[in-house]
């Protein structure tokens, strides 16, 4: 197995730190999530020489980027959304000629294209890029992992034993959260996330088995994304997943193209006009959903043991060209 040395810009994007953190993703974890398994992956220091560099969407300065490696930006968040992100600011989706590869998580869609022709160590050089939408990542991961998980016997917690409702967001940057919450605490008792901060402080949000022993107690995970989009769609809804409980889910309004609705509770607040007398009609209907769930323990169980993907997703083939890239550079002779 070949092996490739990797630095990277772990100040640049909260999940790219090395210390165990919340926030943070493990090294074994990063490489076997956003890059191809054919290859051993040696993380070196920032000032040596490197084969693969990964940053994220705080980087401002592509002169920190060196021709000679294959350049891969990774972004965990909403860049439509909202506007502290300094290299989406500069440079755009794509504006970065440096880049390789960029793993968007706003993005539902493949894409590729050509950089302008530049000029490089006294060289012309035109390059390309490929876009990979982070859900189809997402997906393979938890399709690799999920049966290691639903074997864990800490993760198996019966129906009669789980609590009601955890809530998971620690921003308060959607507003619908709150909504959501009063209508939910109508039923049962909504706990809240940072209850269990000694536990999970210094754990991975990204799948952590202490986290998910800490969503498994409870029939029903709220899984609100901080902002919607239709690429945007977080690890949140996968913890829920994995650990065996049924998620609720706010985000993405094409969530369905790549997940089956069968298996979480789906409640999309926004309407045309904002009509006060829709969303509560929307709530109405949802909480009566959770209601049944809540005291039918069958329609409950059938929900966990729905398939998680939808049957149709189409994931682009986007291996194909991900590994494209990867043979070009490193195996072509």
């Amino acid at each position: 197995m070949k092996s490739l040395r990797v630095r990277i810009f772990d100040t640049t994007g909260c999940f790219l730190g090395d210390q165990k953190k919340y926030y943070n993703m493990p090294r074994d974890q990063l490489f076997k999530f956003f890059l191809p398994q054919q290859y051993q992956y040696v993380v070196v220091s920032i000032d040596e020489p490197a084969d693969i560099c990964l940053y994220s969407i705080q980087l401002s300065d592509k002169n920190l980027l060196r021709r000679t490696e294959l350049n891969i930006l990774i972004c965990v968040e909403n860049c439509y959304q909202w506007y502290w992100y300094n290299h989406y600011n500069k440079y755009g989706n794509y504006g970065n000629e440096m880049t390789d590869v960029y793993v968007y998580n706003h993005i539902h869609k493949l894409a590729s294209g050509q950089y302008p022709l530049t000029v490089s160590n006294n060289c012309a050089d035109s390059s390309s890029y490929v876009a990979i939408p982070m859900i189809h990542l997402r997906i393979n991961y938890f399709l690799d992992v999920v049966n290691q998980y639903r074997t864990m016997s800490s993760l198996n917690v019966p129906f009669s034993n789980k609590k009601f409702c955890l809530m998971t967001n620690k921003s308060n940057l959607n507003s619908d959260i709150n909504k959501i919450v009063s209508q939910l605490s109508k039923i049962g008792t909504v706990d809240n996330i940072n209850m269990y901060n000694n536990k999970i402080e210094n754990v991975t949000c990204y799948n952590g088995i202490e986290l998910l022993e800490v969503y498994g107690q409870y029939k029903f995970v709220m899984c609100i994304e901080n902002s919607y989009g239709f690429g945007y769609i977080t690890e949140k809804i996968f913890n829920a997943f994995l650990a065996g409980s049924v998620p609720i889910y706010s985000g993405s309004p094409i969530v369905g193209q790549f997940l089956n609705t069968d298996s979480f509770v789906n409640i999309f607040l926004e309407n045309e006009n904002n009509n006060p007398e829709v969303e509560q009609k929307i709530l109405d209907e949802f909480c009566q959903k959770i209601q049944e769930l809540n005291t039918d323990e069958k329609k409950y169980i059938d929900m966990i043991n729905q398939n998680k993907i939808n049957n149709q997703y189409n994931n682009e083939n986007y291996k194909d060209h991900f590994n494209t890239v990867f043979t070009k550079r490193f195996d072509s002779t």
